[in-house]
């Protein structure tokens, strides 16, 4: 029936549901999608552009602030200018 969920892995998900967004490390293919969604709403003219402005999130890394190594800020500025180029 699965794995066991590991004490860590409570102890981290109760600190993301309390609001401690400091310690959490986003994944990969979340900061993937971030950019890519951020990408979507910077070439929109529409509501989406605007909920993201609202938001603050065109020039944040992510949705909240959190940890995130070196190699993934570099790889985030990677895929933004990647992106910007591609959806000329």
């Amino acid at each position: 029936m699965g794995n066991p969920v590991q004490e860590q892995e409570v102890s981290r998900f109760l600190a993301l549901l309390e609001g401690d967004t400091a310690c959490y490390k986003p994944a990969m293919n979340e900061i993937v999608m971030f950019t890519v969604q951020k990408m979507m709403a910077l070439k929109s003219s529409g509501s989406d552009r605007t909920f993201w402005e609202e938001k603050g999130w065109l020039d944040k890394k992510y949705y909240y602030p959190c940890k995130m190594n070196p190699g993934k800020k570099v790889f985030s500025k990677f895929m933004h200018k990647v992106l910007s180029k591609a959806m000329q």
